[in-house]
């Protein structure tokens, strides 16, 4: 896969570890991933899947710094570096959705807790139903 000088990278702190912006080269290319042997129907399913790969990878890493190294699949097309780059940009808003999701099903919970414990105090032929 040839290899394009990426983007600069940030690097949250980590316990021990100052946050630092990380230096990229980005390479894509597409692949082909062979399908299990095992599975439902097999002999209709085609025999593999073709996926494009962006390789992203830290250029000069600080010493004692574990180095940036992903490699996303996707179905996404990826023709350019610019298709790579929204892809890793993408990955990267990954942990944000995360974090809104927890956020919303932990405060979907308390909510639900909170309600049941009120009706649970509510005499029965009163319930607010």
């Amino acid at each position: 896969m040839p290899a394009f000088a990426g983007q600069a990278i940030a690097i949250p702190a980590k316990p021990g570890q100052p946050a630092r912006a990380a230096q990229t080269r980005v390479s894509y290319g597409e692949i082909e991933v062979a399908r299990s042997r095992g599975g439902y129907d097999p002999k209709r399913l085609p025999s593999g899947l073709k996926l494009r790969a962006v390789r992203v990878e830290e250029i000069d890493p600080p010493v004692g710094v574990r180095p940036v190294l992903w490699i996303l699949l996707t179905t996404h097309k990826v023709e350019s570096l610019e298709d790579a780059l929204r892809i890793v940009g993408w990955y990267r808003a990954r942990w944000t959705i995360e974090q809104v999701f927890r956020t919303m099903k932990t405060k979907a919970l308390i909510w639900r807790t909170a309600r049941s414990k009120r009706l649970r105090q509510w005499p029965s032929s009163r319930l607010p139903c």
